[in-house]
């Protein structure tokens, strides 16, 4: 009678061993899960028990593998020249301040090479506890951003002539505070003006009556301020947008302030006026594009302005603070100063620096500040 050969079970397969599948899922859980089914390791339900724990471990390790934070900005390059040895070293002393609400100014560095390139330039003037702000176009155009007080009329007027101004393509008016647009009478009488802007806000002073009375006499197209306005620059990579106001009543007059952004390639300018935090929730709330590389900080830095869910969004490389030396506010706020500190904004201040001006290629920043 023939003898009966025993019968050899399959070896298991190397992959298929529990350890090995265990390994998996904690090394890299989708090879795990796909071979936890394969070889159908204990009953359905712990298998999908098991699949939907380790997924979710997987997705929560390497979220931004997958869904990367695209908000996330580097600073751009940056230069800081100043025109007078005090003023480095004030500079200097600012920039190794270690308490947490005191300004970080940037150190000084080498001035980027813009020779035979097309440069917006951003002047904020040293009006004091005022704003004045100077915008001048790749194109050669100029605009005029608030005037600062009366007595700052001949100031601005006479800065726009040393810089060979012959006409303004725009005046802004952010809003009808005195120390924004006391000073715009004289600059008006004084250049040719294409078009005037201002938010649909009134007083009752007789600076506003004057201002009034000036854009009317010099023949420029009156427009309303509102978010969403354009002005037109006719200039590649160039566009400037007003982001506020977005109601058309408030309470405070600082909160119609017309937010301009001036984007020329990949950096921006945010210009706030006085606007406080009610208008900054309002920029979020309805998802305005807020993200700029310099913010022009609101209303001198006061705490009133500055909110740090607005910063957030901002996300500022750069914080210019208008204001005024010793000022009998107190600006720039300690609550603004460490919000701006708490985003890592670099700050700079007219109160220290002087007038400061910002020019750009659209790709590296170059800054120079004189007292």
């Amino acid at each position: 009678m023939a003898k009966k050969r025993k019968t050899i079970p399959d070896k298991e397969p190397f992959i298929s061993r529990t350890w090995f599948i265990f390994a998996c899922l904690i090394i890299f859980a989708p090879v795990g899960i796909y071979l936890l089914w394969k070889y159908k390791k204990y009953d359905p339900a712990l298998r999908v028990v098991l699949s939907g724990a380790f997924a979710l471990l997987f997705l929560y390790n390497n979220w931004n593998l997958f869904f990367p934070n695209t908000e996330t900005v580097s600073k751009p390059n940056f230069s800081l020249s100043i025109d007078s040895p005090a003023q480095e070293a004030n500079s200097n002393q600012k920039s190794q301040v270690n308490d947490p609400q005191e300004e970080y100014i940037p150190p000084v560095l080498p001035s980027p090479d813009f020779a035979d390139k097309r440069l917006l330039k951003v002047h904020f003037l040293d009006v004091g506890q005022a704003d004045s702000i100077v915008i001048q176009t790749p194109g050669g155009k100029t605009l005029l951003v608030d005037g600062g007080n009366q007595e700052d009329g001949d100031f601005v007027k006479n800065y726009l002539v040393g810089l060979g101004v012959k006409e303004l393509t725009a005046v802004i008016a952010t809003h009808p505070h005195e120390d924004h647009i006391g000073g715009l009478p004289a600059v008006i009488e004084s250049f040719p003006v294409q078009s005037f802007y201002l938010p649909e806000a009134t007083h009752t002073t007789k600076t506003f009556t004057d201002l009034l009375q000036a854009v009317e006499k010099s023949g420029a197209q009156t427009i309303t301020a509102k978010v969403g306005k354009s002005i037109p620059t006719d200039e590649l990579n160039l566009a400037m947008i007003f982001l506020a106001p977005n109601s058309n009543k408030y309470a405070e007059l600082n909160n119609y302030s017309a937010v301009l952004k001036v984007t020329y390639k990949d950096i921006s300018f945010l210009l706030t006026g006085d606007a406080e935090q009610l208008s900054e929730e309002e920029m979020l709330k309805y998802n305005r594009n807020v993200n700029a590389t310099v913010l022009k900080v609101g209303h001198h830095g006061s705490k009133t302005s500055s909110s740090l869910d607005f910063l957030k969004k901002v996300r500022p490389a750069y914080a210019v603070i208008s204001c005024g030396q010793d000022n009998e506010y107190g600006y720039p706020h300690p609550e603004a100063i460490a919000n701006l500190k708490e985003v890592e904004a670099g700050t700079l201040r007219t109160d220290v620096l002087g007038t400061i001006v910002i020019e750009t290629d659209g790709e590296k920043l170059g800054i120079k500040v004189q007292k």
